[in-house]
């Protein structure tokens, strides 16, 4: 409501956020997602005017099936990300399905991919899905939808403040913006680099 909207720019809060920076000076607000996620944008945006709004399930649904890992490495925090079990890392031979940093919780218009996020807190949400088998990709794709992906044993869920991905060509899909194949990436978060007023 156009009033309502005047009412909180007069009367409203600025609340700080903290944003995404990579090295060679791309920002992101809210995540940025590279591998199975981003392969699916790619698709969607090929489908979009054909297709409406069934594009990204179908982008999805593709990715899904051809898709089978990228072998990066990632590092939180100067810290190679895997499970407490050790049962694998993200060490640069382990194939990866997804990484996600996010600042925000959801991507693809609400997906959950890192439920805690909040973008305000000083941290960045990190996602590392091993799930690159046939049946793990289908069985994390039904998880995340319900919401349950961070208790897979091929799923690990972590925080810091920098994130490195480096190996094999992937996609990253940024804001939703897709970038094709990155090799190394650093992304830093910048605590309370801008201002949004609140009610």
């Amino acid at each position: 409501d156009p009033e309502d909207g005047a009412r909180v720019v007069l009367e409203g809060s600025p609340r700080r956020l903290d944003v995404l920076r990579e090295d060679g000076g791309l920002l992101v607000v809210n995540a940025v997602h590279a591998g199975v996620g981003a392969s699916a944008g790619r698709r969607a945006e090929r489908l979009k005017e054909l297709m409406g709004a069934v594009a990204y399930p179908v982008g999805a649904a593709l990715a899904g099936a051809a898709e089978r890992g990228w072998e990066l490495r990632v590092e939180v925090d100067g810290r190679p990300v895997g499970p407490p079990s050790g049962e694998w890392s993200a060490d640069g031979a382990t194939p990866l399905l997804m990484v996600g940093i996010c600042n925000g919780p959801t991507v693809g218009g609400g997906t959950a991919l890192c439920p805690d996020a909040d973008p305000g807190d000083g941290l960045l949400d990190v996602l590392v899905s091993a799930a690159t088998g046939p049946a793990e990709r289908v069985a994390f794709g039904a998880a995340l939808r319900s919401g349950r992906h961070g208790e897979r044993d091929d799923v690990v869920l972590t925080r810091g403040r920098e994130v490195t991905v480096v190996g094999e060509a992937v996609d990253i899909d940024a804001d939703g913006e897709v970038h094709e194949g990155w090799t190394s990436q650093t992304w830093r978060l910048d605590p309370g680099a801008w201002s949004i007023v609140v009610p």
